[in-house]
């Protein structure tokens, strides 16, 4: 009808990822299980264990491709273990999800189960219905790397050496938002404020001094938390899905810094709602920590093995699409 408005349809957010299953999948050799909790869910382990593994499980997952050009690059012993399984069990629209993808070397998607619902029976879509599911999801939110850099939440002036705010991208509630947190991450700060366009700190005891008076590791935890604050901003504005992927939030600060920042993050995510995955080399002050160590060496690192031998691994499992039974993981 001429000058009717239509609405577009809107997807649905990702509400919390209760639980992910995989069996021979990226850096994960055999079946490895994990069961996340509200909040924060740190991601723990060295190099090459399994951190960003376990974050692309929960993207590919919810994919709505068929394979995955950076997976395909990345993974050095992608052809060494053929067929893999990820499974993922999350709430989204008030629902129960179980979605379950058979791969070929963790790349390419060759079955897809999808369940959804709370009780039987349960809707159940397979390949490419599941796929056109999945597209009225609202992805969840990623980020490869935690720059939270001044530019993210002020304007650095490198003549007068002082944090600006920086107005372009940021709503102006941004810096009370901050100041509910601010004790939390500083115990002597009652907040900052803006004089001008200068950003300052007050300090309870009554001073009123620049930002750069803080400490590198004090000041620098002020912009992770403008950053993630600014992504919650974000978040809430569009509607998106509240679950947040960071993988990388080491940032060279001190334990103690750290602390506070997780903590903040802890307040942040319970007064809002949001779920938070971030990977961390390090277990000391993390809060929920989830262990991705391997326990095997993937079989394309076992010298003991001839090429030949590495490539008769079978298959090892077998779908059958007659069953609408929701299987936990």
């Amino acid at each position: 009808m001429d000058g009717a408005i239509i609405e577009e349809e809107r997807l649905t957010p990702v509400d919390k990822i209760v639980s992910a299953a995989c069996k021979n999948y990226m850096a994960f050799d055999g079946l490895h299980r994990f069961e996340f909790k509200d909040g924060i869910n740190t991601i723990i382990g060295g190099n090459a264990t399994g951190k960003t593994s376990l974050v692309w499980m929960i993207l590919q997952a919810f994919s709505i491709n068929d394979s995955h050009e950076r997976i395909r690059s990345w993974n050095p012993y992608r052809n060494g273990l053929g067929t893999s399984l990820i499974e993922l069990k999350f709430l989204a629209g008030g629902k129960e999800h179980y979605i379950r993808r058979v791969m070929q070397d963790h790349d390419h998607t060759t079955d897809i189960h999808l369940y959804v619902g709370n009780q039987e029976p349960r809707e159940f879509y397979r390949d490419h219905d599941a796929i056109r599911y999945l597209k009225t999801l609202e992805p969840v939110f990623v980020v490869d790397g935690l720059e939270a850099s001044r530019e993210s939440f002020y304007v650095w002036k490198r003549n007068s050496k002082s944090y600006s705010y920086n107005s372009k991208n940021q709503s102006g509630n941004l810096i009370s938002q901050m100041n509910e947190y601010i004790s939390t991450l500083n115990e002597s700060l009652k907040g900052i404020l803006l004089q001008g366009n200068e950003v300052v700190c007050e300090y309870k005891d009554g001073r009123i001094l620049p930002l750069t008076h803080l400490s590198g590791g004090n000041a620098r935890a002020i912009f992770v938390i403008g950053k993630i604050l600014s992504i919650v901003n974000m978040i809430e504005e569009e509607g998106k899905s509240k679950v947040i992927l960071v993988d990388e939030i080491e940032l060279g600060l001190d334990k103690k810094v750290m602390k506070k920042i997780y903590n903040t993050i802890k307040e942040i995510a319970n007064n809002h709602g949001y779920q938070f995955f971030v990977t961390s080399r390090f277990g000391i002050g993390r809060i929920n920590p989830i262990r991705v160590n391997r326990f095997s060496v993937p079989v394309v690192y076992r010298r003991q093995r001839t090429q030949n031998q590495i490539y008769q691994n079978p298959p090892f499992f077998s779908v059958k699409s007659t069953t609408n039974k929701f299987r936990n993981i």
